[in-house]
């Protein structure tokens, strides 16, 4: 009887382990959508900062970092404000980037993909006349699948090769002061050749991108690459990518009417609605993205939806942090971007 009762205890205390180490499931809300928005900071030279394995339970360790080289902007649009939307008429997922000649890039959103059509910049447009799927959903750990491109630009250049998508490890994301639990990595293989002006240039990049579902954009990117243009030697680095707009909260549902706490635009206004099974108040601050406190004032909640309307006629449009203190005392934090 004790060696049955010793292999019980064995059994439940694994499928305890188990059920703890779950992978997490991507879905769409990793993507960016119409008014989401990524800070991206860049390091050009990562090859000396450690990627980590992959497997379960896995802990990532970026939480000490070199500074960064240069920073930009990833912002979810309205496909027709693009210059280039009306060549992309199928595009509902359309992003700017701040970076050098303000790109826009086009993609196709929706339950079970995220397709990449093409864009363009101040220099040169492309279509992709072979599309491929930069995500697939759902997508966990161990799923992958293999995608062909080819792509045009206007000036007759074109790229073509393939990508191979891996959900290959998943746990705990350490990026500076912030933690992230249940995060999945994922491992994008690319192969592909440019040709311009009849000469080809042969590029091989391993990217590590860490996803948390609920959050747009990924968490970090840490890239490796290698080129060989013509018969030239090849050359080889690694860059890092860190989005410091992913922040560690309980993400905002697009099925809002399931969280006590979110932001709803109203017409003009941007409306922060609340409910609790109990009355209280709090204080409500409001942050932008480099941690600075703007502003602090009272908050009510009660047990009926309220409706608080964000009055900072004086801020910029970006985005910013909304944070304050649920019935139980726990930090609430809702991202605002502020049109």
């Amino acid at each position: 009887m004790k060696i049955k009762s010793i292999l019980y205890t064995i059994s439940i205390t694994l499928f305890s382990l188990v059920v703890q180490a779950q992978a997490p499931v991507l879905d769409s809300t990793v993507c960016i959508a119409v008014g989401n928005l990524a800070q991206i900071n860049v390091i050009s030279n990562a090859l000396s900062i450690p990627f980590g394995n992959a497997g379960a339970a896995q802990t990532y360790d970026y939480a000490m970092l070199p500074s960064f080289n240069s920073n930009y902007e990833i912002l979810g649009v309205d496909n027709l404000t693009s210059p280039f939307g009306t060549q992309f008429p199928t595009a509902n997922a359309t992003v700017s980037w701040s970076s050098f000649g303000t790109p826009y890039y086009h993609f196709q959103l929706s339950n079970t993909a995220y397709t990449f059509l093409g864009g363009g910049s101040s220099f040169t447009s492309f279509h992709l006349l072979d599309t491929y799927d930069q995500l697939r959903f759902p997508f966990t750990y161990n799923d992958a699948y293999i995608d062909s491109f080819f792509a045009v630009s206007n000036a007759g250049a074109y790229r073509a090769g393939t990508v191979t998508i891996t959900g290959e490890g998943f746990g705990t994301l350490l990026v500076p002061n912030q933690t992230f639990t249940d995060v999945l990595r994922v491992k994008r293989d690319q192969d592909y050749y440019d040709t311009i002006n009849g000469n080809p240039r042969h590029s091989v990049e391993t990217y590590y991108e860490y996803y948390k579902p609920g959050i747009p954009h990924y968490i970090l990117l840490h890239g490796f690459y290698t080129i060989t243009t013509g018969t030239s030697s090849p050359i080889s680095g690694s860059q890092l990518f860190l989005n410091s707009a992913a922040l560690v909260t309980a993400a905002q549902p697009r099925n809002l009417e399931k969280s006590n706490y979110y932001i709803v635009h109203d017409g003009n206004n941007a409306v922060l609605r609340t409910q609790a099974q109990k009355a209280y108040q709090t204080n409500m601050c409001l942050y932008n993205m480099h941690g600075n406190l703007l502003a602090k004032e009272n908050l009510n909640i009660n047990t009926e939806i309220n409706g608080k309307v964000l009055q900072y006629p004086n801020l910029s449009a970006g985005m910013y942090l909304i944070q304050f203190q649920n019935e139980q005392g726990e930090l609430v934090n809702l991202k605002w971007n502020k049109l």
